[in-house]
């Protein structure tokens, strides 16, 4: 099996980004390397060197959010064994995301 010629080319439109940031092409680099979807952990674990899943997962939601990366599926993850989002790259150019501006309790002032 090979990578859909839109696959490709959105690697190639993430590699030229100035939008996107190391960990970012890093995490899209090692979805390009695998022909099927994969969970935040089984990415962290195929980064060179391996990732925390800590920070690949925050990054994915991040991802989505610009367009490049969406949800395949569900299922157990390799690594962790845990029912875990499964992820692929959209075939899309990263565009930059709508800063949205965090709601804030009126009580204590946290962020909710």
């Amino acid at each position: 099996m090979t990578h859909q010629p839109t696959s490709i080319q959105a690697y190639r439109w993430i590699a030229e980004s100035t939008i996107l940031q190391r960990l970012h092409r890093e995490i899209c680099r090692t979805l390009l390397t695998q022909l099927t979807p994969m969970t935040a952990g089984e990415i962290a674990a195929g980064m060179t060197p391996p990732g925390r899943i800590n920070s690949v997962s925050p990054r994915m939601r991040e991802l989505r959010r610009m367009g490049v990366v969406r949800e395949a599926k569900t299922r157990p993850c390799r690594i962790t064994g845990r029912m875990a989002i499964a992820w692929e790259l959209s075939g899309e150019e990263p565009t930059a995301p709508e800063y949205v501006k965090p709601e804030r309790c009126p009580t204590c002032l946290r962020t909710i």
